[in-house]
């Protein structure tokens, strides 16, 4: 069989604006007989140059898992397909921007991503592979199978195949959790585990497949890397604080993106950017003497955010504080100001910041870990789970929230 690619060639430079492309007729490039190669089309990409594409195809097992995996060059001139060793690096990156929310120089033109739950009724709903295949998305007729009931039976498989090609390294069974219900509609997790201790490091493909019986339903993959060294163990309590870890994290970064584009142009601006480039030592130094009242929570997060990075915690309880004071509605604030107190040795204090946190947004994750840790420190392992459980309700599908409870109900 051959396989046409036509494709629209992109001229290499600036990248235009998304929202102002238009699409002329398409145009046969270059035309592949699959007959000839080993394996499933899978993956391509443009080489940065527009002179080769490379072409990924796969092999899979009888049940349908992934065995092997094929690289090849496409030249455009309308020479055979040349058998590569790995995939190039520069295949790697285009996947990469392809897979990326938003678009080239267009930060607001982004794919919008919706998480819903419906329950179907219907014995003549589809499932799996008769959706694939085009069966109506309802049908009539019939007694009526809870989703429940459709949970049941199920096995998910996961295997890691280098992402260069070759043979899978390892497949394993993952354990299905028990069904919850959770916002009136029934649900199942899914806990993977997969032994790395005899993979070579470098990257890889992890595919999971949920199957009922010998039917695949669905599948999900995502790229990994494998790297060298020993696995940490997962402590049931925090470690030593790390002021650097909290301001890398997500919660953080927010804050002070929000906080360095309100300031464009004002009186901070200078220590704003110096926090955005993560150069905690110079925000101190880019305060001007006099602030503005206006500014006067900002300049407090500022200081309290150079205090903490230095861990001086006390100093950046004070800081923090008054700009949480300012602005008691602001989570991220709270979240932070929680991990001060925390690093100067006040539990009670830090779980009343990292509650206000969760008051202020219920859908940030961090502050419901954090305050299941701090209790599990005071024991009250009761608390823990009742903050986790909280959380649960909002965030039903959160993997960080599963484990906990998980490793919680474990003690």
């Amino acid at each position: 069989m051959l396989a046409t690619l036509a494709i629209s060639l992109a001229v290499a430079g600036a990248l235009p604006d998304a929202s102002s492309i238009s699409f002329s007729e398409p145009v046969r490039i270059v035309e592949v007989d699959t007959a000839k190669l080993k394996g499933e089309l899978f993956r391509l990409a443009w080489s940065p140059d527009a002179r080769e594409m490379y072409l990924q195809t796969v092999e899979r097992d009888r049940a349908g898992s992934l065995k092997d995996a094929h690289n090849y060059a496409l030249a455009l001139d309308g020479t055979p397909p040349r058998r590569m060793d790995a995939e190039p690096e520069w295949a790697a990156a285009y996947w990469t921007r392809k897979s990326a929310q938003a678009a080239p120089a267009r930060p607001t033109f982004r794919i919008t991503v919706e998480d819903r739950q419906q329950r179907l009724t219907s014995t003549a709903t589809p499932m799996g592979g008769d959706l694939a295949r085009g069966a109506p998305e309802a049908g009539s007729g019939g007694g009526e199978i809870s989703v429940a009931a459709q949970l049941e039976g199920l096995t998910v498989t996961t295997d890691l195949v280098p992402l260069d090609g070759g043979p899978s390294r390892l497949s394993s069974s993952a354990e299905i959790q028990a069904i919850q219900e959770q916002a009136g509609a029934p649900s199942r997790g899914v806990r993977i585990e997969l032994p790395l201790a005899d993979v070579t490091p470098g990257q890889y493909l992890v595919r999971a497949t949920v199957r009922r019986g010998r039917e695949t339903l669905t599948e999900r993959v995502r790229d990994i890397s494998v790297r060298a060294g020993t696995r940490p163990a997962a402590p049931d309590v925090a470690i030593a604080l790390d002021p650097r870890t909290v301001l890398r994290g997500d919660v953080v970064h927010k804050l002070i993106a929000a906080l360095d584009a309100r300031t464009r142009g004002g009186a901070l601006e200078g220590a704003a950017r110096a926090a955005a480039a993560a150069r905690w030592s110079s925000i101190d130094a880019a305060l001007p003497a006099t602030i503005p009242a206006s500014a006067g929570a900002d300049a407090s997060t500022l200081r309290g955010l150079a205090a903490f990075a230095r861990a001086e915690y006390p100093a950046a309880t004070t800081a923090l504080g008054a700009a949480r004071d300012a602005d008691s509605g602001n989570p991220a604030l709270s979240f932070l100001l929680g991990w001060a107190y925390s690093g100067a040795g006040d539990d009670r204090a830090a779980i009343s910041a990292w509650r206000h946190a969760v008051v202020a947004d219920p859908t940030l994750v961090p502050p419901y870990l954090a305050l299941a840790d701090a209790y599990v420190r005071l024991g009250e392992t009761m608390l823990a789970r009742q903050v986790v459980e909280s959380g649960l309700r909002t965030l039903p599908h959160s993997p960080e929230l599963l484990d906990r409870r998980e490793r919680l109900r474990a003690r």
